[in-house]
């Protein structure tokens, strides 16, 4: 059996995180894009934490300087 990567969000992590999420409902006039599942999300935060890319230069790449203020 593969050794589970770091960033998998197992069943146990996920119920301890799951209850200190907001609790979104898509409105039924001008609902817009659906959200991605909140334990994706998750698993690509944990992934972002764990990936050998250092965060500024990735900033960079992908919003420009309007995600670099502060």
């Amino acid at each position: 059996m593969a050794r589970p990567k770091p960033w998998d969000v197992d069943d146990e992590l996920w119920v301890a995180i799951k209850p200190l999420l907001p609790k979104v409902e898509r409105r039924a006039r001008h609902s817009g894009r659906k959200r991605h599942p909140d334990r994706l999300v998750f698993q690509g935060i944990v992934y972002g934490a764990f990936s050998p890319v250092p965060m500024a230069p990735s900033l960079h790449t992908v919003g420009g300087l309007s995600l670099r203020r502060g």
